[in-house]
């Protein structure tokens, strides 16, 4: 998929400030105070995993790709796109509106009404996967009628009528700095991030069968995903499968150091009364990667 490992942004103190970029949003003085969206879908990761032979998905003829196991292939995939979550926008957005009169509207993308295809399932696979919204914001799939046959009517008709939503918000959101309820007043209203609601954070775009475009309180936090995982029973008695996940998470991964230690002491902490951390260091590697 031309996907390659690249150089990480380097901290100079100049271009890019030496803080914790979480710290640098909550600096008001290291940043314009402007109206922002932001936003993921909400399996961003699929994506990725879909193309990753290696660790995921055999590679099948005709070059379809099949799921090796669906269950730590949607378990990973969850832990992934939360991160994604956690880390681009929702630690973000907590930062950056401790003022109120903050202007930063939150979404998550959830559209996965994809057709059945022989041998590939795309909602298991790609689900709301990373750049779905871009189909939506920038018309491509409403513009090409002929996916009607691909879709069916019923698919392509809610195709047509979220991306109408979409850009609505957008272009209000373009002229006057808030979205609000779209161009024309129609729509759910898209209320502001705050951090004081615990009902009402972010925008959820969706088909209507799923819940269609409505607000949510759904938060997502480093901290928060760092316990769900120590506890998840999937990985209970799984010492290495829970450290291969946790290093693919917070150290190696898209967002990466999420961590101020080495990753078997952090990892050794999270455990209730820190009861891992013996176990831990006896499985600890004598060198680092």
């Amino acid at each position: 998929m031309g996907m390659y490992m690249n150089p990480r942004p380097i901290a100079d103190g100049h271009v890019l400030p030496p803080v914790p970029w979480h710290e640098a949003f909550g600096d008001a003085g290291r940043c314009a105070r402007v109206p922002l969206i932001l936003g993921t879908t909400r399996d961003e990761f699929r994506v990725f995993m879909a193309a990753d032979t290696v660790d995921y998905v055999d590679p099948r003829r005709l070059g379809l790709p099949r799921i090796r196991a669906p269950e730590r292939y949607a378990r990973d995939a969850r832990y992934q796109s939360d991160l994604w979550k956690a880390s681009s926008v929702d630690e973000v957005a907590r930062r950056m509106s401790v003022d109120p009169d903050e202007a930063i509207f939150v979404y998550r993308f959830d559209w996965d009404d994809w057709p059945s295809l022989p041998r590939l399932d795309l909602v298991r696979l790609l689900g709301a996967g990373h750049g779905t919204e871009l189909m939506f914001l920038f018309g491509i799939f409403a513009s090409k009628s002929w996916l009607r046959l691909l879709f069916g009517p019923r698919r392509f008709a809610g195709i047509v009528d979220l991306t109408q939503a979409v850009t609505s918000y957008w272009f209000e959101f373009a002229r006057t700095g808030d979205p609000d309820s779209g161009a024309h007043g129609r729509l759910p209203r898209w209320q502001r991030w705050s951090n004081a609601s615990e009902d009402d954070r972010l925008l959820v775009f969706d088909e209507v069968r799923d819940g269609g475009i409505r607000m949510s309180a759904d938060l997502v936090t480093v901290d928060a995903l760092k316990a769900r995982l120590v506890t998840d029973p999937s990985l209970k008695g799984d010492e290495q499968e829970l450290q291969r996940l946790y290093a693919r998470l917070f150290v190696y991964g898209l967002h990466g150091n999420a961590w101020d230690r080495t990753p078997f002491e952090a990892l050794a902490d999270l455990a209730p009364g820190g009861a891992r951390r013996a176990q831990v260091e006896r499985q600890r590697p004598s060198v680092q990667p």
